[in-house]
């Protein structure tokens, strides 16, 4: 088990032996995230896969090398991710609670609370960039 200071790593293996496909529970631009279980501690985490199809990846190397690298109690935690002939699947910590823009449409946040998000937002970019 990664600890929080350890570095992300390329697991050899195949995912499935690492883990348990659980409820999708959403889908972007560059994939689909599923709620995974880590099949010996039962650890939930979600697992972002990312076809390789039309992926440039002179791009995808690079932002992948900086997600190993980034820990920060503002951004998600990469632990480990896989490699199979057609697809890269990331595996993250698994992150409650609702996304901001669904947040903000839903209703209207207080000063304070909005005060809260955006110093969470300009550390983690903050940290990002140094």
């Amino acid at each position: 088990m990664l600890l929080k200071s350890e570095i992300s790593f390329k697991n050899p293996g195949k995912i499935q032996n690492f883990y348990e496909m659980g409820k999708n529970i959403g889908e972007g631009s560059f994939g689909i995230v599923d709620r995974v279980f880590h099949s010996i501690t039962g650890q939930l985490r979600a697992c972002k896969t990312i076809s390789k199809k039309g992926l440039d990846m002179e791009i995808f190397e690079p932002e992948l090398e900086a997600l190993q690298k980034l820990d920060h109690p503002n951004v998600v935690r990469l632990h480990e991710y896989f490699e199979s002939e057609n697809n890269f699947y990331l595996i993250t910590e698994y992150c409650i609670g609702q996304e901001l823009f669904n947040l903000c449409r839903q209703r209207k946040l207080k000063e304070c609370e909005a005060l809260k998000i955006f110093k969470q937002i300009l550390l983690a970019i903050e940290y990002c960039h140094s």
